[in-house]
């Protein structure tokens, strides 16, 4: 799905998922400047830059447009080319797709898993299978069960006060949204799966001045994968496999 929505490919399915992991664990969980880590990430930018940019030259020269965001973006340089240089198109899509391979596989799996986990909630989720906003609360309540994000880390640009607690200049905050997801004052009954929450108040995806630039995509991606597998009477066969911090194989029967 990746590949069909941005465009971008690798010479195999491994060197792909490699390349985007290795980057995704420096920009997203290298909390402790692991150099090993941003090693591994910076010589494996190098290689999604060279697939990316490889295949804006070859849209260029051979005029193919696909429906995918890559042919969006090229074609916005047509329309305005001061917007879009090729590499600017090249960093969107990079930026992108990092973030967005490994957050949907991880909450596709944690989706399903929920849902799998209880033949009541599996029986009332496919009663709204058809019914795209009601079904889209059922993952996202799903996944307040079993977030893929449970705490997210920011520091404090600027001096702050919460509550009685003084935050100094860059004070690093670990903020606990599975908590937050918990409170009754926001979701009232919190141990029970309510499709028709407020889709404002989760924390799935970040909030205020920095939501993650792929919710959209996501909310639309994340709920027709799931869908699909309840269509198909998926059953549940096994947690998650993991490869370090990533979910890298999720087995259900069909």
């Amino acid at each position: 799905t990746a590949v069909s929505l941005f465009g971008v490919s690798a010479p195999t399915e491994a060197e792909y998922m490699c390349a985007v992991r290795r980057i995704f664990y420096h920009a997203f969980l290298n909390i402790g400047t692991d150099q090993e880590v941003r090693n591994r990430a910076l010589a494996a930018s190098k290689n999604l830059k060279r697939w990316t940019l490889d295949e804006i030259a070859r849209r260029h020269s051979e005029g193919d447009n696909k429906s995918d965001i890559m042919s969006a973006l090229l074609a916005r340089q047509g329309i305005d080319p001061e917007a879009l240089d090729d590499d600017g198109v090249r960093r969107t899509l990079m930026g992108m797709l990092v973030g967005a391979v490994d957050t949907t596989a991880t909450t596709v799996a944690y989706c399903t898993a929920v849902l799998l986990g209880n033949p009541d909630l599996k029986n009332r989720a496919l009663q709204d299978a058809n019914d795209p906003d009601r079904f889209l609360g059922w993952c996202w309540e799903a996944l307040r069960f079993m977030p893929h994000n449970p705490i997210l880390a920011r520091f404090a640009h600027k001096g702050t006060k919460i509550v009685d607690k003084e935050l100094k200049r860059d004070t690093k905050v670990v903020i606990n949204i599975l908590g937050a997801m918990h409170d009754a004052d926001a979701f009232p009954s919190p141990q029970q799966l309510n499709p028709e929450r407020p889709l404002s108040n989760y924390f799935h995806f970040g909030g205020g001045l920095h939501p993650c630039a792929g919710r959209a995509i996501n909310a639309i991606q994340v709920p027709e994968l799931v869908r699909q597998l309840l269509l198909y009477n998926a059953s549940y066969a096994a947690r998650p496999r993991f490869d370090g911090p990533f979910v890298d194989e999720f087995l259900v029967q069909l």
